[in-house]
């Protein structure tokens, strides 16, 4: 009996490993990992014509709770949305973008410098943003990447807090395929449009000062 019972073990064991490790692995064969992706915003145009002065603060982008994490978020209804959870951000939104921002107007030539949050340096302008959604709408054959941002800018010089700018911009861009290289790519053509257009905006005000 103890040996008849060993083997009937050894097979349940066996049988059990087999279908777990097929039932982890894609059509090609391979165990499926979390892939990770960055977006990039890179800026190919010339300095800004309105010259910079003061020094910028950006304070981290918040996010709001349904895209905060790392997954890939698509939306699939009206009010349905799926994380894909081998999909992944290689950093979260909030500092990704936040960080592809101060790069971004860092270039722009519209400040003397821009610092982040954890700098010592006395700041003449701050930067605030809520990202509201990043996702891949997937709804209908049409598909396309969204981001949805709120900027506001502050004037900090001589402790007089001033809202300067407070603009909404939502950004569409069409995505050729559900590949997910696709959908980064029309993240990364939403995130140029983005800190294209807050560029041209944050240029007008100083204009006018």
């Amino acid at each position: 009996m103890k040996a008849t019972f060993s083997t009937v073990c050894s097979g349940i064991l066996f049988a059990a490993c087999f279908f777990l490790l097929n039932g982890c692995s894609a059509s090609n064969g391979r165990v499926n990992f979390p892939r990770h992706f960055l977006l990039q915003g890179e800026r190919q145009a010339p300095a800004s014509a309105v010259s910079g002065k003061g020094v910028l603060r950006i304070r981290p982008f918040r996010v709001s709770s349904p895209f905060a994490g790392d997954q890939l978020v698509y939306q699939t209804g009206d009010s349905a949305f799926e994380a894909d959870y081998y999909k992944r951000f290689l950093v979260p939104p909030g500092p990704m973008i936040t960080d592809q921002t101060q790069k971004w107007l860092s270039q722009s030539g519209l400040f003397s410098s821009v610092v982040d949050a954890g700098s010592n340096a006395d700041s003449d302008y701050t930067l605030e943003g809520w990202i509201f959604a990043l996702h891949g709408d997937f709804r209908e054959n049409d598909i396309k990447a969204v981001l949805e941002i709120q900027a506001v800018l502050l004037q900090e010089a001589s402790g007089d807090r001033k809202i300067l700018l407070d603009r909404t911009y939502l950004m569409k861009a069409p995505v050729a395929s559900r590949q997910v290289s696709d959908l980064i790519a029309g993240m990364n053509d939403c995130l140029r449009q983005f800190l294209s257009l807050l560029e041209a905006d944050m240029a007008e005000v100083f204009s006018k000062k």
